[in-house]
């Protein structure tokens, strides 16, 4: 049994030029998850007042992140990808599919067709509609056309999970002086 994992990141422009950063917010922000008006508002708010302005204010702020191999976030997020299927080894492919933007969550299905098992795994400790539910809906919408489906695993959330926390608070743990105390909310 072929079994597949696509981890899933909220997603990123493909580059820092002001046409990509519109392209991905003006996908973004059309989600009905992310800006929870009725649907002519949203199409109001995003297309006559956001898209206008944001792109370019935004193209500059991600100039200041850049890196010379991308975005930060893509560039974690494969490296994530990597560390996981070595830790997988043979027992699952693992694929980086992003919400919004590319790699896609289509194309990273697309890469599985011949897969009997795949997991889906948004890469957010905790559910909420506008990130893990809009992901959720979308590997549904995209699967539910197919003549045969996958065995598909969603893991929602895991914020839950010991090995979660205790990597958490290892990591946190270096920072902190004796005397600090962190409060988390």
């Amino acid at each position: 049994m072929r079994k597949g994992l696509i981890i899933v990141n909220l997603g990123t422009p493909e580059d820092c030029s002001v046409k990509s950063v519109r392209s991905y917010l003006k996908e973004f922000l059309s989600d009905a998850r992310v800006i929870t008006l009725p649907s002519v508002l949203r199409w109001l708010l995003v297309n006559c007042i956001i898209l206008p302005t944001r792109p370019k204010q935004s193209a500059h702020a991600y100039k200041k992140i850049w890196q010379n191999n991308g975005s930060p976030l893509m560039i974690n997020s494969n490296e994530l990808k990597q560390s996981l299927q070595i830790a997988l080894e043979d027992s699952y492919d693992v694929v980086l599919a992003m919400r919004y933007g590319k790699p896609s969550i289509k194309d990273a299905l697309k890469t599985l067709e011949n897969h009997n098992h795949i997991s889906v795994l948004p890469l957010f400790p905790q559910y909420a509609s506008a990130t893990t539910g809009s992901i959720i809906e979308h590997v549904f919408q995209l699967t539910k056309i197919k003549t045969t489906f996958p065995n598909l695993n969603i893991i929602r959330d895991f914020y839950h999970e010991p090995a979660f926390f205790k990597s958490q608070a290892a990591i946190i743990d270096k920072y902190l002086q004796e005397d600090d105390h962190l409060l988390l909310s």
